[in-house]
């Protein structure tokens, strides 16, 4: 019996889908936790273009501050570098650009929707991880049931087996007394259809 419900813990599927349900639900709710978390992002870029500039050259510098809010109270900062190489040449002279941007922010109050996000994900990770213990008990349920049932079944073989000993058993005999005329043919028949 314990070599049957550690094979059926080990290798059951209905266990390994639970299992990974509960993997799920635990990295869904980690996830869900990110957006309280700092964030920042960070972007560069080049273009080369042709220095068609009106007044003849250009140096460009650009920095700027931005701050957001959507119902939310969030902090953003944003710095921009643009830089030039060229000369006033003409229109054919080309020029590089390399713009860098690096974007930091943090959550700090959105009237407890984001934690609440949070806490719904947790709920449901410990909700799957229930579910995964009840699967494991249903499967340990299913095998004891089994298990007893196929005892029980080969006891009743054992037992249908001894009827047929004891019926071969009466048919030797009545073959005997039809044999010795102690008991008519039908005695015979009855103990084959036996």
């Amino acid at each position: 019996f314990d070599e049957a419900l550690r094979i059926a813990r080990a290798t059951h599927p209905q266990l390994q889908v639970a299992h990974a349900q509960s993997e799920v639900a635990d990295a869904r709710a980690y996830e869900s936790r990110a957006a309280l978390l700092p964030q920042v992002n960070g972007t560069a870029s080049y273009q080369r273009t042709t220095n068609n500039f009106p007044s003849g050259g250009s140096s460009v510098g650009t920095n700027t501050g931005t701050a957001t809010g959507t119902g939310t109270s969030t902090n953003t900062g944003t710095t921009t570098s643009t830089g030039t190489t060229g000369s006033n040449h003409g229109s054919f002279d080309t020029s590089n650009y390399f713009q860098f941007r690096v974007t930091a922010s943090q959550l700090i109050y959105d009237f407890g929707q984001t934690t609440g996000k949070w806490n719904a994900a947790k709920t449901t990770a410990r909700s799957q991880s229930d579910n995964e213990a009840r699967t494991a008990q249903q499967v340990s349920f299913n095998v004891r049931a089994a298990y007893y049932n196929a005892a029980a079944t080969y006891a009743l073989v054992k037992v249908a087996q001894d009827g047929l000993t004891n019926q071969e058993a009466h048919l030797v005999q009545a073959q005997g007394f039809v044999r010795a005329g102690t008991q008519p043919e039908i005695a015979l028949a009855q103990a084959l259809t036996n």
